[in-house]
């Protein structure tokens, strides 16, 4: 249960994931103009809530594979964005 109101920023990110499905934290952060640290940090105040989960891409060939988040559908409940 959500039992805090969510920052702006925050709202944007939820807001830009609903949008995207699926959409990496590099990719938020150049679509909001806020730093990769603050994406991060905001995205996990906002994974303890339950909002999101995280999958795995592994389109790539080097590298970390890329970590996409998407909107939880299990338990969701509605929330002003």
């Amino acid at each position: 249960m959500l039992d805090r109101i969510l920052s702006l920023n925050e709202r944007r990110l939820v807001e830009l994931v609903f949008r995207h499905q699926q959409i990496a934290r590099i990719d938020l952060a150049n679509a909001t103009d806020m730093t990769p640290a603050s994406v991060t940090r905001l995205i996990a105040g906002l994974e303890e809530l339950g909002l999101f989960q995280q999958s795995v891409s592994k389109n790539r060939v080097r590298g970390q594979p890329k970590r996409l988040l998407s909107l939880r559908t299990d338990g969701f409940r509605a929330i002003g964005v």
